[in-house]
């Protein structure tokens, strides 16, 4: 009995890896390979489109591209059909339908050296010029291209996502259409960005909800490359032409979407939760800040004003798509907090009377904001405080003001000062009574 007890164990001494280790090591060893692969494959189409090879003209290098992307597809044709592996080839067809959006990225960057809806020419780097000197020779070249992307698109979507293979081939390619329209300036390149990712995302909330359609890891790529197109387009935007108020409103308005729509599939409240709403609402800051620089002829004092408005609606919008009851107290409170006594201070600061008024709907605003908000907000009462006292001091100083303006009497004052109480008791009464439950 105790030989049997302490009879050393051999296996646990001398562990030797078994059958199924060896295979989860092949599998690690593999995966590597494939994803070093496919990055100097995405690598090498990088460096196509900025530099190409030197033989021929554009239409030459362009067609050297299209060979690569028929390559692609070739071979992961032979890993399916006569090797019969198709991890590899799914790699392959990924990477096709990556060649796809860099070709229409070419194609559109041909089609715009003759002709340009916005203007003209830019000056670009030498590396990224791409020019066609014979038009003629060029159409046949590009409706030939189309149609061989088409397939290619459309063969590569039945591998991952067959239930859905048909629209989502549609969806695809209207979206790489986009590259193609001849323009450069930041307002037409905004809009068009923005009209795509929209659409893009209503596509994918449209073919999720397909019956039958089951999301794996695959599908789920296939649906995230509808946004590959608008995201190349913007990205050349930022890389190649001035960055003003329209594209930065633009980028940002697009992350702060992205981040509503991450927080909306965030169900727990956790430190994740919480990191994305905060970028969500630094975001909503920069989108703010830059959408009233769009205003023209605007001063400060109206700019302020347009301020407050949209950033307590992106507030609101944040706390109701939230399910983070703490976070959306921290957003809560140091908006309320900021508002308020950033738009008090200027109304100390600037005499004229609608930083004053800018100053009193930023309090009403903020109490606003708290009633709405009252059922998905832990805690509110630093922004209950901030608001009254906005309330109070905005109230003095455009009374003081307006006094300093009409110059009245001291009984016109009087009354003035009555009414104004009157009404601000009416916003106590309001709103006041549900805080104070609140807390």
């Amino acid at each position: 009995m105790n030989n049997t007890l302490h009879k050393p164990n051999l296996e646990t001494a001398n562990p030797s890896p078994g059958l199924l280790e060896k295979f989860k090591q092949l599998c690690t060893v593999t995966q590597l390979m494939r994803m070093f692969g496919a990055c100097a494959v995405i690598v090498s189409m990088s460096l196509f489109m900025l530099k190409g090879w030197s033989e021929g003209n554009d239409i030459s290098r362009y067609l050297k591209l299209l060979a690569q992307t028929g390559l692609l597809t070739g071979v992961g044709l032979a890993l399916t059909f006569i090797v019969k592996e198709t991890k590899g080839a799914r790699v392959f067809f990924g990477l096709s339908l990556f060649s796809v959006v860099a070709n229409f990225t070419i194609l559109g960057a041909l089609i715009y050296s003759m002709t340009q809806w916005d203007g003209g020419l830019i000056d670009y780097p030498s590396m990224m010029k791409w020019v066609v000197i014979d038009p003629l020779s060029f159409t046949p070249v590009f409706f030939g291209a189309i149609a061989l992307l088409a397939m290619v698109t459309r063969f590569s979507f039945a591998i991952f996502a067959r239930r859905i293979a048909g629209p989502l081939t549609i969806g695809f390619l209207l979206c790489c259409s986009i590259l193609l329209i001849p323009v450069r300036s930041s307002l037409a390149v905004c809009l068009i960005v923005s009209a795509s990712v929209l659409g893009a995302l209503w596509l994918i909330k449209r073919f999720t909800g397909v019956e039958n359609f089951v999301l794996t890891r695959e599908s789920k790529a296939a649906l995230a490359l509808l946004l590959l197109p608008p995201s190349i387009m913007l990205i050349r935007a930022l890389s190649l032409y001035q960055i003003d108020a329209v594209m930065v409103s633009c980028l940002s308005g697009l992350v702060y979407l992205a981040l509503r729509f991450w927080i909306r599939q965030l169900e727990d409240a956790n430190t994740l939760s919480k990191t994305v709403q905060i970028a969500q609402y630094v975001v909503s800051l920069m989108f703010s800040a830059a959408l009233i620089e769009l205003i023209p002829y605007a001063g400060f004092a109206l700019e302020s004003l347009a301020f407050v408005v949209v950033f307590y609606l992106l507030v609101y919008d944040q706390i109701k798509v939230s399910h983070d009851a703490s976070a959306n107290a921290w957003v809560l409170n140091v908006s309320v907090f900021l508002v308020v006594f950033g738009c008090l201070w200027a109304a100390l600061i600037h005499p004229g009377l609608l930083p004053k008024f800018t100053s009193l709907l930023a309090a009403v605003g903020g109490f606003a904001l708290i009633h709405t908000a009252r059922e998905r907000v832990a805690m509110n009462q630093i922004a209950a405080l901030s608001a009254k006292a906005g309330l109070i001091g905005s109230t003095v100083l455009l009374v003081i003001r307006l006094v300093d303006v009409v110059n009245l009497s001291n009984w016109m004052l009087i009354g003035l000062l009555g009414i104004t109480l009157i009404v601000a008791a009416s916003l106590y009464e309001r709103f006041g009574l549900s805080l104070k439950r609140r807390r």
